[in-house]
């Protein structure tokens, strides 16, 4: 998924000439390149009283939406993480802020081992992440019985008041037309709302969106599926399916279809199309929102960290960001740190 995410936040960068700045890590006996990670550079004071040259890792544009990315070839984590606080030393960075780190990332365990770990990493924030653990489909049956008992009552109405069709996008071409419809039931849906939807009104963000669905319909990840009533489409949802995952990314529909819960009917019909590719997990991602909450109660957290050099000025902020912790987020952060 990284190489997709990238490319398309890359493809929206340089489609409206946005200012990015990539640090490139190469292998010292090779000189290939290994690692690709975005960042930007700001003069800040940390907690309102530290002067610090901070850098922000893996957003490749700060100001436009919160997409995350960063590439590193599976073997060289460990050179990468080298490499990077060398350059944080060379740079004189007193502070690093990587967001987003999922609970089983690669990155993450290796910055969990303090002590070869060649920089201070403590947590700000976690973020919870609700998923569905997906039976097999001999088991779906008694699984979904009782769960989705009321969802199957208003697809059964909603299948007697229109001609309903269930489709997977299988062309680009098909995809392309699929997202106009999103575009235009997603806004709405924010409108009613009395806001914006920034995903549809930012035209970097929505650049980026239509890079990458179609990125990763090129690389066979892209698992979109839509409802169309009457030969009209009513929702759309685009989800990755990734070694038997599935992550829901985004979901919009037409709301004049609502009292038929069309966007609950879509989601069931992700998780069955998800169950028939082999899927075991449905991440929701992030956010608490109350339809993740009615889907499941599985939480896993991702986790945004702030990094220091292992100087006396990196150790000192280390303790100050320790010591004004509340004692719970302490506690985290000493278990993350043992690496649990």
């Amino acid at each position: 998924m990284e190489y997709s995410w990238f490319k398309s936040c890359a493809e929206a960068c340089h489609r409206f000439s946005l200012e990015a700045k990539v640090l490139e890590v190469r292998d010292q006996n090779t000189d290939k390149v290994i690692a690709l990670i975005p960042y930007k550079l700001r003069k800040e004071k940390l907690y309102r009283y530290f002067d610090v040259n901070a850098i922000y890792f893996m957003q490749l544009n700060h100001e436009y939406g919160d997409h995350y990315e960063l590439l590193i070839a599976p073997e060289y984590y460990a050179a990468t993480i080298d490499a990077l606080a060398l350059w944080m030393k060379e740079n004189k960075i007193d502070a690093s802020y990587l967001k987003n780190m999922q609970h089983e990332t690669n990155f993450r365990s290796l910055i969990s081992n303090l002590g070869q770990f060649p920089l201070l990493a403590t947590i700000c924030e976690r973020i919870p992440c609700s998923y569905i653990c997906l039976p097999t489909q001999l088991k779906y049956k008694d699984w979904s019985g009782g769960k989705f008992k009321r969802i199957m009552q208003y697809k059964r109405k909603l299948e007697k008041s229109f001609q309903v069709s269930y489709l997977r996008i299988e062309t680009h071409d098909e995809l392309s037309q699929v997202l106009s419809h999103f575009k235009v039931m997603h806004t709405a849906r924010f409108l009613k709302k009395g806001t914006s939807s920034s995903l549809c009104s930012d035209p970097v963000q929505f650049h980026f969106l239509e890079r990458l669905v179609h990125n990763a319909f090129d690389h066979g990840i892209l698992m979109a599926n839509y409802i169309t009533l009457n030969n009209q489409i009513a929702s759309v949802e685009i989800s990755f399916l990734i070694k038997a995952r599935l992550f829901a990314y985004t979901v919009a529909f037409d709301e004049s279809y609502s009292q038929y819960r069309i966007g609950s009917i879509q989601t069931l019909s992700m998780i069955e199309r998800a169950i028939a590719q082999g899927a075991d997990v449905l991440d929701l991602l992030q956010g608490g929102e109350g339809y993740k909450q009615f889907w499941s109660k599985n939480i896993n957290f991702d986790l945004n960290l702030i990094v220091f050099p292992k100087n006396l000025y990196g150790y000192f902020l280390f303790l100050v960001t320790i010591m004004r912790s509340p004692l719970q987020k302490i506690y985290h952060t000493f278990l993350y740190l043992k690496g649990c």
